[in-house]
């Protein structure tokens, strides 16, 4: 099942490094700006590209593949 930490290699059971709550805030924020239609950055290319290897994202128009996908990204937002 897709969740956006694991998008973010950490383990679990030691504290997450800043570098990994940067990246765990970044993906969120990235993935609010595809739910909500807003522009993305430049920065956002590299979580892009792996969002598309992982064939959650479509390669022509950075949107959701499944439309549950994006439901259920935005349940998790949401808490």
């Amino acid at each position: 099942m897709f969740r956006p930490t694991n998008l973010v290699n950490r383990n679990r059971t030691q504290q997450p490094a800043d570098s990994d709550v940067y990246n765990e805030l970044r993906l969120r924020n990235l993935l609010r700006r595809l739910i909500h239609g807003k522009t993305l950055t430049q920065q956002d290319k590299s979580v892009i590209r792996k969002l598309t290897r992982r064939e959650i994202l479509t390669t022509e128009s950075n949107s959701f593949q499944v439309p549950l996908v994006q439901k259920y990204i935005e349940q998790l937002l949401e808490e």
